[in-house]
């Protein structure tokens, strides 16, 4: 996820936030559930969970692509490439 922020002034600052998405399972026992001869049927529960892996300061927002953990990042306007190796994360 890509965000820019502007406070007002000539100042803005990008940032590339880096999401890992997983999706958790646990068995859960309902209230309803909750007498002892009942505790053999437990209901599975999932659930989709969005850890933030890291939040990057950029210097300028632009057309993104993303091969294998590469992530290069091009600004047309300011001539500028930012290339980001991904794979430096351990939680991805």
């Amino acid at each position: 996820m890509a965000t820019v922020s502007n406070g007002g002034g000539s100042l803005t600052v990008a940032s590339l936030i880096i999401l890992k998405i997983e999706i958790d399972n646990c068995l859960d026992v309902s209230p309803t559930q909750a007498h002892a001869d009942k505790l053999d049927s437990p209901v599975p529960r999932y659930r989709v969970i969005a850890k933030q892996v890291a939040d990057l300061r950029l210097s300028a927002v632009g057309d993104f692509e993303l091969k294998d953990d590469i992530l290069t990042i091009k600004t047309e306007d300011l001539e500028r490439t930012q290339i980001i190796d991904l794979s430096k994360f351990t939680e991805l």
